[in-house]
C-alpha cells in the first residue's frame, strides 16, 4: 500500500470515530433470592406507570442509574434460567412501601428474541445529572433467579453517552462507615 493509501484509511478512521457515538454498556448481575426485601409490585404487564388490576409480592433489588447525556437509553434484563422478570425505573427515589409513586418507566416482557419474558425499556428519556433507580423483580409472586441488567445508550441517541449502573450500600456497610466517621470524631477530641 502506498502513503496515500494509508493516509486515506487513516483519515476514514479518524472521521468514523468522530461520527460513531461513544457507546458504551453498563452492566451488573445479581440475584433475586428468597433473602432479599419484598415488596407489593402494582400492576401486570406493559402499562406504564398507571396502576390497574393486579401485582404481586415480589422480592426486588435496586440499583442507582444515571446518564452522562441526555438522550435515548435502552435499559433490560436477561435472566437465568430464563424467567419472568420486570423492571421498573424510579425518579427521584423508590419507596418500596408506596411503590406507585415516583415511578417513571416499566416493563414487563420484552417480547422478541427468544426469551421473550425478559424485561426491557427501550429508547427512554434519560437526563444528565439526574439519579434514577432501577428495580429488579419478577412477574411472578416472590420468584427467584439469577440476571443481568444493562443500560446502553439506543440506537437514536445520536449524542451517545454513557450510562452508570452502581450497586446501593449495604446497611452494613452504613454502620461500618458511622463506626469509621465516631472513631476519627474520638481521635480529634483526644489530640485536642
Amino acid at each position: 500500500m502506498g502513503a496515500r493509501t494509508w493516509a486515506a484509511a487513516i483519515l476514514v478512521g479518524l472521521v468514523a470515530l468522530a461520527v460513531a457515538p461513544p457507546v458504551s454498556a453498563a452492566t451488573v448481575s445479581g440475584s433475586l433470592t428468597s433473602s432479599d426485601p419484598t415488596y407489593w409490585r402494582y400492576g401486570n404487564g406493559n402499562t406504564g406507570c398507571l396502576v390497574h388490576s393486579g401485582g404481586a409480592s415480589v422480592y426486588y433489588d435496586i440499583y442507582p442509574l444515571s446518564v452522562s447525556v441526555t438522550g435515548g437509553f435502552d435499559i433490560g434484563i436477561a435472566s437465568s434460567p430464563a424467567s419472568d422478570s420486570f423492571l421498573t425505573i424510579y425518579f427521584p427515589s423508590f419507596d418500596p412501601a408506596n411503590a406507585v409513586t415516583n415511578c417513571y418507566a416499566r416493563n414487563d416482557d420484552r417480547n422478541v428474541g427468544s426469551n421473550f419474558l425478559d424485561a426491557l425499556i427501550s429508547n427512554l428519556s434519560l437526563s444528565a445529572g439526574v439519579q434514577y433507580f432501577a428495580v429488579v423483580t419478577s412477574y411472578v409472586t416472590l420468584a427467584t433467579f439469577d440476571y443481568t441488567l444493562t443500560a446502553t445508550a439506543s440506537a437514536s441517541n445520536t449524542t451517545g453517552g454513557v450510562a452508570t449502573i452502581g450497586a446501593l450500600p449495604e446497611p452494613t456497610t452504613f454502620g461500618l462507615l458511622g463506626l469509621g466517621l465516631a472513631g476519627l470524631a474520638a481521635t480529634r477530641r483526644r489530640k485536642q
